[in-house]
């Protein structure tokens, strides 16, 4: 027996420490489910699918070599060594294994998965225990909470912060920058003080709360992309970065996460933090992580060519969000831009109002209230959008479209497709939810990415023109267009 686990342990070593692992709600139960999901994951060399729970009760699932498990003794998986553990079977013993198997048919012993009790929101928990309940759901929902963030690169940026004080998070549109900022503040730094702070702010916030404060500055230089920045703007916003890791650095209560979109190429910033420095676009570089993804999500995509203008996590988004059918995954994958801007076209022929909604939004950008609506304003935008229905080819046919009515400057366009409160008010439906979100005040809503925002403008500049945006577009907005026509990109 003692030469039999000596020769089990020296197995295990040699074969599966380092294991890459992920998270699960649980494991398959069935032959038939297990095969399912052992042709969905993908793993290589003599490596294969592994699910079973580790030394908390919850499930994760790896690629790994087989090893052979004795009777009344389950597989648990060491997520903290990374490597698979044997324990005695806890269960009812006639559903416990009777002979040696494989580590890969474990769903066959139902005991082998212990039952977790998980505490109801009813529960007063402490802090502790609060922590241990929400780690698995951290994992899970970091999956796919907005974007896709490897566990190991999560826990490297949650160390870095904690350690040093502040993390610079840099990687290009989709990439998952903010969604990893704000998933750490949410799931980390639940008792601190949260700051957030503007696109190219240059005042730092008061940093003074005993629980202790945590500083998230998104788009530092600017959510449009625009490459002309004034240098003094730049220049202020490069030392405003500096004077908030300077307040941070190796603090305990003080706390920064900056996002850096890689178009601005901050090349001297970022080599002079660097040990610090996130590179979330990293993450995807290689075929099979980008498989990986899609498998985790349970998505049949095709991965091959992807296009460089949109973080592949968001590509993956955005068709999970049926933005482009996945039988046409693959051609959306390498030209999202030509397929968005497609869906562009059909708003603009089918549902106008919707379209004029999204550009209204645009004008008013980063958010805009939902009782706050300036119907003049979106009329002019509507207006300027009627003028130019003879160059789409397929003008609208007023008797049969119903959000076409006639009305005055200021009534309210009353259709199947919005829903109005009073007068002055927007409610979201199933389109605009495609690409508008609501903050956490839920009257405000805003583009659910920048990317499309950026698209969108640059649609509406070359189909319909710049009129209604400069009439009623806010000065960030108005300036940016004028960038774009002096044949800037964004």
């Amino acid at each position: 027996m003692y030469i039999y686990l000596l020769i089990l342990l020296l197995q295990i070593d040699r074969t599966t420490y380092g294991i890459l692992f992920e998270y699960r709600l649980r494991c398959p139960d069935t032959a038939e489910k297990w095969r399912e999901n052992t042709k969905n994951y993908i793993c290589h060399g003599d490596t294969v699918y592994h699910c079973m729970q580790d030394q908390d009760g919850h499930y994760v699932v790896f690629c790994a070599p087989t090893i052979w498990i004795q009777p009344d003794y389950c597989p648990e998986f060491n997520a903290k060594a990374s490597l698979i553990d044997v324990i005695l079977c806890q269960g009812a013993t006639e559903k416990c294994p009777e002979s040696v198997y494989l580590s890969n048919t474990v769903y066959q012993y139902p005991s082998c998965f212990r039952i977790v009790i998980r505490t109801t929101g009813q529960t007063k928990l402490g802090n502790e225990e609060q922590r241990t309940e929400q780690s698995i759901l951290k994992h899970i929902v970091i999956y796919f909470a907005e974007t896709v963030v490897p566990p190991r690169l999560y826990e490297n940026a949650v160390s870095l912060l904690k350690e040093t004080g502040f993390i610079i998070i840099g990687g290009g549109p989709g990439s998952g920058k903010t969604t990893l900022a704000n998933y750490i503040v949410k799931e980390e730094f639940m008792d601190y003080n949260v700051h957030v702070m503007k696109p190219k702010q240059t005042k730092l916030p008061e940093l003074t709360s005993d629980k202790g404060d945590v500083v998230v500055w998104d788009d530092c230089f600017g959510i449009w992309n625009v490459c002309d920045l004034e240098e003094n703007l730049k220049t202020d916003i490069r030392n405003t970065i500096i004077s908030l890791i300077d307040r941070c650095k190796g603090k305990e209560n003080h706390k920064a996460m900056i996002c850096i979109d890689s178009f601005f190429d901050e090349k001297q910033l970022i080599v002079k933090f660097k040990s610090n420095f996130v590179n979330i676009s990293e993450n995807y570089e290689f075929l099979t992580e980008r498989e990986h993804l899609v498998n985790r999500l349970d998505r049949r995509i095709y991965v091959g060519n992807i296009s460089e203008d949109v973080g592949f996590p968001l590509l993956v988004q955005l068709i999970a969000e049926n933005y482009c059918q996945i039988e046409k995954s693959e051609e959306f994958m390498k030209n999202p831009i030509l397929k968005l801007n497609e869906n562009f076209c059909d708003l603009f022929k089918n549902e106008r109002d919707v379209y004029v909604t999204l550009v209204y939004v645009l004008c008013n950008t980063p958010s805009v209230d939902q009782g706050d609506i300036n119907w003049t304003s979106w009329t002019k935008l509507r207006d300027e959008c009627e003028s130019k229905d003879d160059d789409y080819n397929n003008p609208q046919q007023e008797k049969n479209n119903e959000y076409s009515q006639s009305r005055e400057a200021n009534q309210l366009p009353r259709t199947s497709y919005f829903i109005y409160r009073n007068p002055k008010c927007i409610k979201m439906n199933t389109t605009l939810t495609k690409y508008l979100e609501n903050t956490e005040n839920q009257d405000v809503f805003r583009f659910r990415h920048h990317f499309l925002a950026r698209l969108l403008l640059r649609y509406h500049l070359e189909k319909v023109g710049n009129k209604g945006i400069l009439e009623v577009g806010n000065e960030e907005i108005k300036s940016v267009v004028k960038k774009i026509q002096s044949s800037l990109l964004i």
